[in-house]
Protein backbone atom coordinates (compact mmCIF):
# COMPACT_ATOMS: atom_id res chain seq x y z
CA UNK A 1 0.00 0.00 0.00
CA UNK A 2 2.96 2.36 -0.85
CA UNK A 3 3.08 4.84 1.80
CA UNK A 4 0.06 4.29 3.44
CA UNK A 5 2.30 1.45 5.33
CA UNK A 6 3.82 3.82 7.66
CA UNK A 7 1.50 5.86 8.37
CA UNK A 8 -0.71 2.94 9.26
CA UNK A 9 2.40 1.52 11.65
CA UNK A 10 2.92 5.08 13.19
CA UNK A 11 -1.20 5.59 13.92
CA UNK A 12 -1.37 1.69 15.49
CA UNK A 13 2.26 2.71 17.50
CA UNK A 14 0.13 5.55 19.21
CA UNK A 15 -2.71 3.45 19.74
CA UNK A 16 -0.43 1.11 21.77
CA UNK A 17 1.35 4.01 23.28
CA UNK A 18 -1.78 5.45 24.76
CA UNK A 19 -2.81 2.16 25.84
CA UNK A 20 0.53 1.46 27.95
CA UNK A 21 0.24 4.92 28.70
CA UNK A 22 -3.05 4.12 30.67
CA UNK A 23 -2.78 0.73 31.57
CA UNK A 24 0.44 0.63 33.01
CA UNK A 25 -0.09 3.31 35.62
CA UNK A 26 -2.72 1.53 36.21
CA UNK A 27 -1.46 -1.33 37.26
CA UNK A 28 0.29 0.16 39.58
CA UNK A 29 -2.48 1.61 41.59
CA UNK A 30 -4.41 -1.73 41.47
CA UNK A 31 -1.38 -3.57 42.89
CA UNK A 32 -0.27 -0.80 45.43
CA UNK A 33 -3.76 0.07 46.72
CA UNK A 34 -4.22 -3.90 47.42
CA UNK A 35 -0.90 -4.81 48.65
CA UNK A 36 -0.37 -4.88 52.20
CA UNK A 37 1.07 -1.85 53.80
CA UNK A 38 4.53 -3.40 54.98
CA UNK A 39 5.17 -4.81 51.74
CA UNK A 40 3.67 -2.09 48.98
CA UNK A 41 7.01 -1.44 47.29
CA UNK A 42 8.05 -5.52 46.82
CA UNK A 43 4.73 -5.74 45.44
CA UNK A 44 4.20 -2.67 43.90
CA UNK A 45 7.95 -3.77 42.21
CA UNK A 46 6.57 -6.26 40.30
CA UNK A 47 4.05 -4.06 37.94
CA UNK A 48 7.51 -2.49 36.09
CA UNK A 49 9.06 -6.10 36.72
CA UNK A 50 6.27 -7.49 34.75
CA UNK A 51 5.87 -4.29 32.07
CA UNK A 52 10.37 -5.22 31.28
CA UNK A 53 9.38 -8.68 31.17
CA UNK A 54 7.29 -7.15 28.02
CA UNK A 55 10.69 -5.93 26.94
CA UNK A 56 12.51 -9.16 27.58
CA UNK A 57 10.18 -11.35 25.84
CA UNK A 58 10.24 -8.35 22.57
CA UNK A 59 14.03 -8.21 22.74
CA UNK A 60 14.13 -11.95 22.64
CA UNK A 61 11.99 -12.14 20.02
CA UNK A 62 13.56 -9.68 17.42
CA UNK A 63 17.09 -11.88 18.94
CA UNK A 64 15.62 -15.05 17.62
CA UNK A 65 14.05 -13.55 14.23
CA UNK A 66 17.77 -11.92 13.31
CA UNK A 67 19.84 -15.34 13.96
CA UNK A 68 17.24 -17.36 12.30
CA UNK A 69 16.16 -15.35 9.16
CA UNK A 70 18.42 -13.35 6.46
CA UNK A 71 18.38 -9.72 6.64
CA UNK A 72 16.66 -9.46 3.31
CA UNK A 73 13.75 -11.91 4.71
CA UNK A 74 13.66 -9.51 8.51
CA UNK A 75 12.82 -6.51 6.01
CA UNK A 76 10.73 -8.07 3.79
CA UNK A 77 8.34 -10.18 6.40
CA UNK A 78 10.28 -10.73 9.69
CA UNK A 79 9.45 -7.77 11.31
CA UNK A 80 6.20 -8.21 10.68
CA UNK A 81 5.84 -11.34 13.51
CA UNK A 82 6.31 -9.84 16.62
CA UNK A 83 3.23 -7.30 15.90
CA UNK A 84 0.94 -10.28 14.89
CA UNK A 85 2.39 -12.37 17.82
CA UNK A 86 1.36 -9.36 19.83
CA UNK A 87 -2.53 -9.75 19.37
CA UNK A 88 -2.57 -12.81 21.51
CA UNK A 89 -1.93 -10.56 24.47
CA UNK A 90 -4.79 -8.74 23.78
CA UNK A 91 -7.28 -11.25 24.77
CA UNK A 92 -5.58 -11.91 28.16
CA UNK A 93 -5.65 -7.72 28.88
CA UNK A 94 -10.05 -8.14 27.50
CA UNK A 95 -10.01 -10.56 30.57
CA UNK A 96 -8.26 -9.33 33.22
CA UNK A 97 -10.48 -6.15 32.58
CA UNK A 98 -13.77 -7.41 32.52
CA UNK A 99 -12.96 -9.59 35.68
CA UNK A 100 -10.41 -8.01 38.17
CA UNK A 101 -12.61 -6.56 40.79
CA UNK A 102 -11.93 -2.69 42.04
CA UNK A 103 -10.16 -1.79 45.06
CA UNK A 104 -11.12 -1.07 48.54
CA UNK A 105 -9.72 2.27 48.36
CA UNK A 106 -12.23 3.07 45.04
CA UNK A 107 -15.42 1.35 46.32
CA UNK A 108 -14.81 3.44 49.95
CA UNK A 109 -14.78 6.86 47.55
CA UNK A 110 -17.61 5.72 45.05
CA UNK A 111 -19.96 5.26 47.70
CA UNK A 112 -19.12 7.48 49.76
CA UNK A 113 -21.04 10.90 50.18
CA UNK A 114 -18.47 12.87 47.81
CA UNK A 115 -18.62 10.00 45.03
CA UNK A 116 -16.66 9.98 42.05
CA UNK A 117 -14.96 12.91 41.01
CA UNK A 118 -16.50 14.62 38.16
CA UNK A 119 -13.37 15.83 36.51
CA UNK A 120 -10.38 14.29 37.69
CA UNK A 121 -7.96 16.02 35.15
CA UNK A 122 -8.93 19.34 36.37
CA UNK A 123 -8.83 18.26 40.00
CA UNK A 124 -5.94 16.84 40.06
CA UNK A 125 -4.30 20.24 37.85
CA UNK A 126 -5.80 22.62 39.84
CA UNK A 127 -5.60 21.16 43.23
CA UNK A 128 -1.61 19.46 42.86
CA UNK A 129 -0.26 21.00 40.30
CA UNK A 130 3.08 20.86 42.54
CA UNK A 131 3.00 17.46 43.23
CA UNK A 132 2.26 16.46 39.28
CA UNK A 133 5.53 18.49 38.56
CA UNK A 134 7.29 16.71 41.23
CA UNK A 135 6.41 13.09 39.56
CA UNK A 136 7.87 14.61 36.26
CA UNK A 137 11.17 15.41 37.85
CA UNK A 138 11.42 12.18 39.35
CA UNK A 139 10.39 9.70 37.05
CA UNK A 140 12.76 11.30 34.49
CA UNK A 141 15.60 9.22 35.58
CA UNK A 142 13.69 6.37 35.07
CA UNK A 143 12.03 7.20 31.86
CA UNK A 144 15.45 8.44 30.21
CA UNK A 145 17.58 5.62 31.89
CA UNK A 146 15.59 2.94 30.66
CA UNK A 147 14.67 3.85 26.80
CA UNK A 148 19.11 5.01 26.77
CA UNK A 149 19.83 1.58 28.01
CA UNK A 150 18.16 -1.52 27.16
CA UNK A 151 15.81 0.35 23.93
CA UNK A 152 18.34 2.58 21.89
CA UNK A 153 21.58 1.12 23.24
CA UNK A 154 20.90 -2.05 21.59
CA UNK A 155 19.97 -0.01 18.16
CA UNK A 156 23.47 1.90 18.65
CA UNK A 157 25.76 -1.29 19.29
CA UNK A 158 24.28 -3.08 16.23
CA UNK A 159 23.47 -0.75 13.65
CA UNK A 160 24.51 2.96 14.39
CA UNK A 161 28.19 2.50 15.84
CA UNK A 162 31.32 2.18 14.25
CA UNK A 163 32.34 -0.29 16.42
CA UNK A 164 29.32 -2.92 16.49
CA UNK A 165 29.07 -5.63 18.90
CA UNK A 166 28.45 -8.80 18.52
CA UNK A 167 25.24 -10.57 19.61
CA UNK A 168 24.44 -7.21 20.38
CA UNK A 169 20.34 -8.59 21.10
CA UNK A 170 21.31 -10.97 22.74
CA UNK A 171 23.53 -9.17 25.53
CA UNK A 172 20.44 -6.65 26.03
CA UNK A 173 18.32 -9.26 26.79
CA UNK A 174 20.66 -10.66 29.45
CA UNK A 175 21.16 -7.26 30.71
CA UNK A 176 17.10 -6.82 30.93
CA UNK A 177 16.59 -9.84 32.36
CA UNK A 178 19.19 -8.92 35.11
CA UNK A 179 16.79 -5.55 36.00
CA UNK A 180 14.00 -7.88 36.27
CA UNK A 181 15.00 -10.11 38.42
CA UNK A 182 16.80 -7.40 40.91
CA UNK A 183 13.67 -5.69 40.67
CA UNK A 184 11.55 -7.93 43.54
CA UNK A 185 15.13 -7.38 45.80
CA UNK A 186 15.06 -3.69 45.38
CA UNK A 187 11.55 -3.63 46.97
CA UNK A 188 12.18 -5.49 49.72
CA UNK A 189 14.91 -3.36 50.46
CA UNK A 190 12.60 0.09 50.14
CA UNK A 191 10.17 -1.90 52.38
CA UNK A 192 12.97 -1.84 54.86
CA UNK A 193 14.93 1.17 54.66
CA UNK A 194 12.17 3.44 52.61
CA UNK A 195 10.99 3.87 48.87
CA UNK A 196 12.68 7.93 48.80
CA UNK A 197 16.24 6.49 50.56
CA UNK A 198 16.58 3.82 47.99
CA UNK A 199 15.56 6.45 45.03
CA UNK A 200 18.15 8.80 46.74
CA UNK A 201 20.65 6.53 46.47
CA UNK A 202 20.09 5.42 43.00
CA UNK A 203 19.98 9.04 41.20
CA UNK A 204 23.12 9.46 43.31
CA UNK A 205 24.47 6.78 41.78
CA UNK A 206 23.12 7.90 38.23
CA UNK A 207 25.19 11.14 38.87
CA UNK A 208 28.14 9.76 39.66
CA UNK A 209 28.36 6.55 37.12
CA UNK A 210 26.79 8.62 33.93
CA UNK A 211 29.77 9.25 31.41
CA UNK A 212 32.11 6.58 32.51
CA UNK A 213 29.50 3.75 32.07
CA UNK A 214 28.52 5.04 28.75
CA UNK A 215 32.06 5.20 27.97
CA UNK A 216 32.60 1.55 28.34
CA UNK A 217 29.31 0.84 26.44
CA UNK A 218 30.23 2.74 23.41
CA UNK A 219 33.85 0.16 23.61
CA UNK A 220 31.63 -2.45 21.01
CA UNK A 221 32.92 -5.42 23.18
CA UNK A 222 31.03 -7.82 25.41
CA UNK A 223 33.32 -7.06 28.33
CA UNK A 224 33.06 -3.05 28.06
CA UNK A 225 29.75 -3.73 27.65
CA UNK A 226 29.05 -5.71 30.91
CA UNK A 227 30.94 -2.84 32.71
CA UNK A 228 29.08 0.15 31.11
CA UNK A 229 25.58 -1.94 31.83
CA UNK A 230 25.79 -3.27 35.21
CA UNK A 231 25.80 -0.41 37.24
CA UNK A 232 22.25 1.31 35.75
CA UNK A 233 21.01 -2.38 36.03
CA UNK A 234 21.29 -2.07 39.76
CA UNK A 235 20.58 1.43 39.98
CA UNK A 236 17.40 1.45 37.50
CA UNK A 237 15.64 -1.57 39.42
CA UNK A 238 16.42 -0.04 42.31
CA UNK A 239 14.71 3.29 41.20
CA UNK A 240 12.16 1.77 39.05
CA UNK A 241 11.20 -1.16 42.18
CA UNK A 242 10.09 2.46 44.72
CA UNK A 243 8.78 4.49 41.53
CA UNK A 244 5.39 2.67 41.56
CA UNK A 245 4.79 3.00 45.12
CA UNK A 246 6.12 6.44 45.62
CA UNK A 247 3.63 7.82 43.11
CA UNK A 248 0.42 6.31 44.33
CA UNK A 249 1.11 7.29 47.75
CA UNK A 250 1.49 10.69 46.48
CA UNK A 251 -1.84 11.66 45.37
CA UNK A 252 -5.42 11.13 47.12
CA UNK A 253 -7.82 8.49 45.58
CA UNK A 254 -10.05 10.44 44.05
CA UNK A 255 -7.34 11.98 41.54
CA UNK A 256 -4.62 9.23 42.20
CA UNK A 257 -4.88 7.74 38.78
CA UNK A 258 -4.89 10.42 36.45
CA UNK A 259 -2.34 12.59 38.52
CA UNK A 260 -0.23 9.68 38.92
CA UNK A 261 -0.68 8.96 34.27
CA UNK A 262 -0.47 12.74 34.42
CA UNK A 263 2.94 12.68 35.98
CA UNK A 264 4.26 9.65 34.49
CA UNK A 265 3.65 10.05 30.99
CA UNK A 266 4.42 13.42 30.69
CA UNK A 267 7.83 12.26 31.77
CA UNK A 268 7.41 9.77 29.46
CA UNK A 269 6.71 11.89 26.37
CA UNK A 270 9.88 14.56 27.50
CA UNK A 271 12.97 12.20 28.93
CA UNK A 272 12.10 8.74 27.56
CA UNK A 273 10.82 10.16 23.69
CA UNK A 274 13.22 12.25 23.20
CA UNK A 275 16.09 10.24 25.20
CA UNK A 276 17.10 7.89 21.88
CA UNK A 277 16.87 11.19 19.55
CA UNK A 278 19.32 13.04 21.40
CA UNK A 279 21.64 10.38 22.06
CA UNK A 280 21.83 9.90 18.09
CA UNK A 281 22.05 13.73 17.48
CA UNK A 282 25.10 13.67 19.54
CA UNK A 283 27.07 10.48 18.62
CA UNK A 284 26.93 12.22 14.69
CA UNK A 285 28.26 15.30 16.55
CA UNK A 286 30.98 13.21 18.69
CA UNK A 287 33.66 12.42 15.92
CA UNK A 288 35.23 9.28 18.15
CA UNK A 289 31.90 8.02 18.62
CA UNK A 290 32.50 7.60 22.29
CA UNK A 291 29.02 8.02 24.10
CA UNK A 292 30.29 9.92 27.46
CA UNK A 293 28.38 13.21 26.22
CA UNK A 294 25.04 10.82 26.45
CA UNK A 295 26.13 9.61 30.12
CA UNK A 296 26.82 12.93 31.28
CA UNK A 297 23.15 13.80 29.84
CA UNK A 298 21.61 10.62 32.21
CA UNK A 299 24.34 12.07 34.89
CA UNK A 300 22.04 15.71 34.76
CA UNK A 301 18.82 13.52 34.61
CA UNK A 302 19.96 11.62 37.89
CA UNK A 303 20.20 15.40 39.44
CA UNK A 304 17.16 16.44 37.75
CA UNK A 305 16.05 13.51 40.10
CA UNK A 306 17.36 14.99 43.35
CA UNK A 307 16.12 17.62 43.38
CA UNK A 308 12.26 16.43 42.80
CA UNK A 309 13.21 14.12 45.88
CA UNK A 310 13.85 16.70 47.82
CA UNK A 311 11.46 19.47 47.08
CA UNK A 312 8.94 16.23 47.95
CA UNK A 313 10.64 15.51 51.41
CA UNK A 314 10.89 19.07 52.42
CA UNK A 315 6.90 19.82 51.25
CA UNK A 316 5.61 16.57 52.59
CA UNK A 317 8.30 14.68 54.98
CA UNK A 318 6.96 11.28 56.05
CA UNK A 319 3.19 11.68 54.60
CA UNK A 320 1.30 9.94 52.41
CA UNK A 321 -2.24 9.10 51.41
CA UNK A 322 -2.37 5.96 51.61
CA UNK A 323 -1.95 5.43 55.17
CA UNK A 324 -4.01 8.54 56.11
CA UNK A 325 -6.69 6.96 53.77
CA UNK A 326 -6.29 3.20 55.63
CA UNK A 327 -6.94 5.71 58.86
CA UNK A 328 -2.94 5.55 59.75
CA UNK A 329 -1.50 8.59 61.92
CA UNK A 330 2.09 10.18 61.42
CA UNK A 331 4.05 9.23 64.13
CA UNK A 332 4.38 6.71 66.76
CA UNK A 333 2.60 3.29 65.14
CA UNK A 334 3.08 -0.53 66.00
CA UNK A 335 3.40 -0.49 62.27
CA UNK A 336 6.22 1.94 61.24
CA UNK A 337 5.38 3.86 57.87
CA UNK A 338 8.34 2.66 56.14
CA UNK A 339 7.60 5.16 52.67
CA UNK A 340 8.86 8.67 52.80
CA UNK A 341 6.08 9.78 50.58
CA UNK A 342 3.21 11.84 50.37
CA UNK A 343 2.30 15.50 47.29
CA UNK A 344 0.71 18.34 48.65
CA UNK A 345 -0.79 17.17 51.26
CA UNK A 346 -2.51 18.04 55.10
CA UNK A 347 -1.39 16.18 57.68
CA UNK A 348 -4.10 14.86 58.77
CA UNK A 349 -7.99 14.76 58.40
CA UNK A 350 -9.99 13.26 55.36
CA UNK A 351 -8.27 13.28 52.35
CA UNK A 352 -11.14 13.21 50.58
CA UNK A 353 -12.35 16.30 51.79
Amino acid sequence: IGAGAPILLVCFRFAQGFSVGGELVGSYVYVVECAPRKDRAFYGSFTLASANCGTLLGSAVAAIIHVSMSDKNVHNYGWRIPFLASVLLAGVAFWLRKTLAETAAFEEMKNSAEGLEPNPIRAAIVKHPKQIMVVVSVACLWCSGFYSCFVWMVTYLDDLSDRKMDGALLANSIAILVLVVLFPMAGMLADRFSTLRLMGIAAVIALVVGPASFYALSRGEIGWYALGIFPWCILLSMYGACLPTWMVESFPVHVRYTAVSTGYNVAQMMFGGTAPLIHTALTKTNAGMDLWPSGLMLSGFGGFALVGLYVHFRANGNTNYLDSENGFQNGPMSEPAKHDVGGDMEPKGDVRA
